[in-house]
């Protein structure tokens, strides 16, 4: 995949929109290649779409030792026939590496429904050890994820029921054309108290008048 390509995925509109729910890994579950890493500590999210044409699965993998678990995230690109192809491993080891990525620039091997191997290699830069482990170290790991591939997270809502506290959360988007149909007219009945387009002249009147 051209490099070119690969940016413009990363730069396509994406959204993470819910805290991902981890569970035990089956083999039946899972579409291929994931279905073939299913193991006795490995727990896995399902496919997260985040845009029309792009999801998201996380995994970590347990062990007694702090350096025997790891962490993986994965962008893939959902092709018309249902095939996915892989944009993007996230991988972090304690034990080694740390944080670093896969990526398939500028090579001529077909990924499609695989992983990585043999892709290009990239470190990721990352300031402490987590654990895979503890919830709040995946979901830190989930932020570097999200921030590598371009996905904006909206979590702030879930948040909000999860403490039992009232809120609004206001969309403002450049454009309909900009985000796409679909995600604009999808958000205002999951993601988003309410979406509308950016209007600078008008943008104080506007919040205004959506809040009163």
């Amino acid at each position: 995949m051209e490099s070119d390509q690969l940016l413009a995925h990363k730069q396509a509109f994406k959204t993470l929109t819910a805290s991902p729910k981890f569970r035990q890994m089956n083999k039946s579950k899972w579409p291929k290649p994931f279905s073939r890493m299913a193991r006795p500590r490995v727990q896995a999210t399902d496919l997260i779409p985040v845009s029309d044409a792009h999801c998201v699965l996380f995994m970590w993998r347990g062990g007694e030792e702090l350096m025997d678990r790891s962490f993986y995230g994965h962008l893939l690109w959902t092709l018309p026939q249902g095939d996915l192809y892989p944009l993007l491993e996230f991988h972090y080891h304690p034990s080694h590496k740390g944080v670093h990525c896969k990526m398939p620039s500028e090579t001529t091997i077909d990924y499609r429904n695989r992983l990585l191997p043999g892709a290009p290699e990239l470190n990721l830069k990352s300031s402490r050890i987590f654990d895979p482990r503890v919830t709040d170290d995946r979901s830190a790991l989930i932020v570097l994820f999200c921030r590598a591939t371009g996905i904006t997270i909206s979590n702030e809502q879930n948040g909000y029921r999860e403490a039992k506290k009232s809120g609004h959360i206001l969309a403002i988007a450049e454009s309909q054309l900009a985000v796409g149909k679909a995600q604009f007219e999808r958000a205002n009945y999951y993601y988003t108290w309410k979406t509308v387009v950016f209007d600078a002249r008008n943008l104080r009147s506007l919040i205004g008048s959506v809040l009163h």
